[in-house]
């Protein structure tokens, strides 16, 4: 049987916290622990009463967490270099509006840590018969014929912490039990954990109980608006938004779509918006062919954000197309009739040949290698000629030092 021991909370509810991003190391940000999921998994509250599913630890997406007590900044640490709640258009959060969130956090977030969300077009869920309608439900609804007891096991079909599923349980005889399309399951805690276990009875034979699909990192669960129509908007994105690392990450440089898209939503705009803002601001001519590649990145990221609702910091592609954005914003920065995309390559963390040539930079950088062992010792040899040659003629010129001193003083 599989013993359920109790996960470790590194992080208690109303926990406060100063954060600094890696991809935006000039602030430290107000975080407020709502839920401790499990180790450092935490549901967090900003300042502008967002809550976020996240890791607080330090890594990859955190290069510095400092405590507060009391509400008070940690030692060395001056307001203008924080973003608290009373820098929100919102201002502080009162008791009881914290006590509101808190309750907006339990609901909507599973013990999984995954955000709960009302989709559209979904089919009705099945019902559960209670047991005081089994006797009323339909043949098919009824719940199977038990066997003794030994003959039954209770498989995990679900965990909150991903762990066991698949596994054998026992539950004791007071747990409660439901039966749905015809099925017996239990739902239970231990211990007043917040994790929890869903478990179905099954026969010897048993079911072919198959592990969660692992997550696509690169999507996030799409929503509909009110209009049922495929829609999400940046301040319902950006939360969502999960740095991933991967070793062979095609682009050089910083990550730069999670700061941007942050700074968008802090400025109540999308990526068409901004483009309309940028366009008046920068004094580059409508016309321009710049202003109609600009327009044609800034909707490709908008409807990768918001119509096909990827999670944009996983997508190589949407990093790109920030980055060409941002070269173009930059070229025309101080000079709108007269860009200068010098530096375009550190822009775009990319290098391309000016020939159109395709050559490994591994394959060049062993030939080079190969050229200066050569170099090296064709100069040695060189050298080593040169020292020879020049000792030859030292030893010839001193044998006929010692014949002219030998003859007579006056004599030819």
């Amino acid at each position: 049987m599989r013993a359920a021991g109790p996960l470790r909370k590194n992080w208690l509810p109303q926990d406060c916290v100063l954060v600094r991003y890696i991809s935006d190391p000039t602030l430290l940000h107000w975080r407020c622990v709502m839920l401790c999921l499990y180790g450092d998994n935490v549901v967090v509250l900003t300042p502008d009463r967002d809550l976020e599913s996240t890791r607080l630890a330090t890594g990859s997406v955190y290069s510095e967490i400092r405590k507060m007590t009391s509400g008070k900044l940690p030692a060395g640490i001056r307001e203008r270099e924080t973003y608290l709640p009373k820098h929100s258009p919102n201002g502080v959060i009162l008791h009881d509006e914290m006590r509101t969130l808190m309750s907006n956090a339990e609901r909507r977030f599973a013990a999984d840590g995954t955000r709960r969300r009302v989709v559209g077009r979904l089919e009705e869920p099945e019902g559960v018969v209670s047991p005081e309608a089994q006797a009323q439900a339909p043949p098919h609804q009824q719940p199977p014929e038990q066997g003794p007891e030994g003959e039954q096991r209770w498989l995990v079909v679900y965990a909150s912490d991903g762990r066991g599923v698949g596994d054998e349980m026992a539950i004791g005889a007071d747990v409660q039990r439901l039966f749905v399309g015809g099925k017996e399951f239990s739902m239970f805690s231990d211990d007043g954990r917040e994790d929890f276990h869903l478990v179905q009875r099954a026969a010897l034979a048993g079911v072919n109980v198959e592990p969660p699909a692992e997550r696509d990192l690169r999507i996030l669960p799409v929503i509909f608006d009110s209009a049922e129509e495929r829609w999400r908007t940046v301040s319902e994105a950006v939360p969502e938004f999960e740095d991933v690392e991967f070793d062979d990450y095609p682009l050089q440089g910083p990550r730069t779509v999670s700061h941007d898209t942050r700074q968008l939503r802090r400025l109540g705009l999308d990526f068409v918006q901004h483009h309309e803002s940028w366009l008046k601001k920068s004094g580059v001519r409508p016309t321009d062919r710049s202003v109609h590649e600009h327009s044609s990145v800034c909707r490709a990221l908008n409807l990768m954000m918001c119509y096909d609702q990827l999670n944009l910091p996983a997508i190589a592609a949407a990093e790109a197309l920030n980055r060409r954005r941002t070269l173009i914003e930059h070229a025309h920065q101080g000079r709108p009739d007269a860009p200068s995309y010098e530096g375009a390559e550190d822009f775009l963390g990319v290098r391309e040949s000016a020939d159109g040539s395709i050559v490994d930079p591994a394959l060049a950088a062993f030939a080079a290698k190969r050229q200066a062992t050569k170099a090296e010792v064709m100069k040695q040899t060189r050298l080593a000629s040169e020292e020879k040659r020049l000792s030859r003629k030292g030893e010839g010129k001193g044998n006929k030092e010692k014949e002219d001193g030998g003859k007579a003083p006056g004599k030819p």
